[in-house]
């Protein structure tokens, strides 16, 4: 199969003139999170400007590998992300998320001591990380699966830990509403990243192990600087470690089954496709998730204002408080959503061409669904994050194994009549199946609920 392997020229104009339309869009929505969250219009901002930084980043690597490397490269580029996002939210659901919720409960030396325990957390973590994807980079490379995904897997045993560490600071600062020192950061790396993927893209060697690599290094530096500079803010001891673990494990169990079952969600179609059509059906289908996943810095950057935001305000005022955030966060997010879909099916045939070039023509159909399932999906997003706040993280994953149940149930029954559009469907089935659980759950819960660690 032939394949363009023009340079980045036509695509950063493509993304500068799409980044500047999310800009826009996060500069009006920035006054609505005063009154949702209760917080400075300002950390809003600065919470939504950070997540179009990050996706930003992402988009672009996306773009140059699958213009450049061909649709096969960037099939298997993306299955090496769906890895290094499957670890990331383990990171996310055992550490960050039991965090976010008891860091807001404590001050002074008492949070200090809990930000020590989670750095021991963090380092345990990343151990297991780097010994698990050493494992399965043996397997791969020893002939199972696509071939060449043993060397992506490789690389990252060396750049993981790089990854995790600058998640680990992007995510406490998330958890105390910080966003400008996470913007800091994560600009840092982006400016990193991009820059390696440009002298890659000029001297020819840009293909998927090298871009993952350019991903972890990139996070080297700016997350080494930041645990430095922070040091102050993790007291170490060693006699509340245990029970820190502990007490983060009760909570995080559900949050870890959850993020499991919703990564499996997510990711699932790319390795159907891989180990049914091959690594170029995943490459075109990595190019339309690429697209629809233009609303993530909306739908990210929310959450990341979310998840503290329901937190607090289930401390200050309850489970009416929480009601009233996810009741607004709701309807702004399914008008937005609305819109996106709109413009996908209007636009996203051409935007697709346009980044990837015309190897990735003929999937709008596909694109279309994908941005429906987008739009099912956010609007289960407050009732998620309010679930975790009242004590609730069983709940959401049990809506997670039924979304989950929806999308693989969807997708292998159509994949061999359907091929990339039955991945599509299976998410659009997925998407609604959790969303109306999630709402449902959480409609449910008493006015009253206590927290309960690890409740139901």
């Amino acid at each position: 199969m032939t394949h363009e392997r023009g340079g980045l020229g036509s695509g950063a104009t493509a993304i500068g003139t799409s980044g500047a339309a999310v800009r826009g869009s996060m500069s009006a929505f920035a006054g609505r999170l005063v009154g949702m969250f209760g917080t400075a219009a300002r950390t809003g901002t600065l919470g939504l400007a950070d997540q179009v930084v990050v996706s930003g980043a992402n988009f672009l690597t996306l773009v140059a590998v699958g213009r450049i490397a061909g649709a096969e490269q960037l099939g298997i580029y993306s299955l090496g992300f769906t890895i290094m996002v499957l670890i990331s939210c383990v990171h996310e659901s055992l550490i960050a998320a039991p965090y976010t919720v008891f860091g807001n409960r404590v001050e002074g030396e008492a949070r200090a001591q809990l930000a020590g325990s989670v750095l021991v957390q963090h380092c345990l973590l990343t151990a297991a990380a780097m010994i698990a994807l050493a494992i399965v980079g043996a397997g791969f490379s020893a002939g199972i699966g696509p071939p060449r995904l043993g060397m992506v897997l490789w690389t990252l045993v060396a750049t993981m830990p790089f990854v995790l560490l600058r998640d680990f600071c992007r995510r406490l600062a998330f958890a105390h509403l910080r966003m400008a020192m996470a913007l800091v950061l994560d600009v840092s790396v982006a400016t990193l990243q991009i820059a390696t993927l440009l002298w890659l893209a000029a001297h020819d060697p840009l293909s998927a192990v090298t871009a993952h690599g350019a991903v972890g290094l990139a996070c080297a530096a700016p997350a080494l600087l930041s645990v430095a500079l922070a040091r102050a803010s993790f007291v170490l001891r060693r006699e509340r470690m245990v029970r820190d673990i502990r007490h983060a494990w009760s909570f995080g169990k559900w949050v870890f089954a959850a993020q499991m079952t919703g990564v499996l969600d997510g990711y699932l179609a790319h390795w159907l496709l891989a180990f049914v059509l091959g690594a170029a059906a995943t490459g075109k289908f990595a190019a339309c998730i690429t697209v629809v996943m233009l609303s993530n810095p909306l739908l990210i950057g929310i959450g990341n204002v979310l998840a503290p935001g329901t937190a607090r305000a289930f401390v200050r005022g309850g489970i009416s408080e929480v009601r009233r955030v996810v009741w607004r966060v709701t309807l702004f997010l399914a008008a937005a959503m609305t819109a996106f879909v709109g413009l996908v099916v209007l636009l996203g045939g051409w935007a697709m061409q346009l980044f990837f070039g015309p190897e990735y023509a003929g999937d709008e159909l596909s694109l279309a669904v994908l941005s429906v399932a987008m739009l099912a999906v956010a609007l289960g997003r407050a009732p998620d994050s309010a679930l975790r706040a009242v004590g609730k993280p069983r709940a959401s994953f049990l809506a997670s194994v039924l979304s989950l149940t929806a999308n693989l149930t969807a997708a292998a029954a159509l994949m061999g009549s359907f091929g990339v559009l039955a991945a599509a469907l299976g998410m659009l089935a997925g998407g609604i199946i959790g969303s109306v659980a999630r709402g449902i759950t959480f409609a449910r819960v008493g006015r009253d609920a206590p927290y309960a660690v690890g409740g139901a």
